[in-house]
């Protein structure tokens, strides 16, 4: 059996979570920045970003306006900053990380323009940019 590619991953969980899953991690939410800031910031240079906007969207109001498709995946992209062991474990010294950061990047890649839209009242277009890889 072939290993998914992480398009596949994120298209499979997304389903799996739903918008749902996206309001089901709003308890969460503070612990994100707390995740990212176990990372090596400079390998992996816009975690903490992306994770601060995770925890802004998340503990706003306006994450149920949030487009039912764009939630879902920024659902991926949460619940897997918060697993402590996944496909690498985040204890692993120096990589552990590695992953979290490449399914982030992904996962605001493929929503680039929702994302920009919808942060673009509460983001400035300096802060946007660094979201993206």
């Amino acid at each position: 059996m072939k290993a998914p590619t992480i398009d596949q991953y994120i298209e499979r969980t997304a389903r799996k979570l739903g918008p749902k899953g996206w309001s089901e991690l709003h308890p969460r939410a503070s612990r994100l920045l707390e995740r990212a800031a176990q990372a090596d910031l400079v390998r992996h240079p816009r975690l903490s970003t992306q994770a601060s906007v995770l925890q802004l969207l998340l503990s706003s109001p306006a994450r149920k306006e949030i487009p039912p498709e764009l939630a879902s995946e920024l659902a991926v992209a949460a619940s897997y900053l918060l697993k402590g062991f996944d496909i690498i474990p985040d204890g692993v010294k120096e990589i552990g990380f590695d992953d979290d950061a490449v399914l982030l990047d992904r996962v605001f890649a493929r929503n680039r323009d929702r994302l920009e839209e919808f942060l673009g009242d509460v983001l400035s277009p300096d802060q946007i940019v660094l979201l993206f890889p």
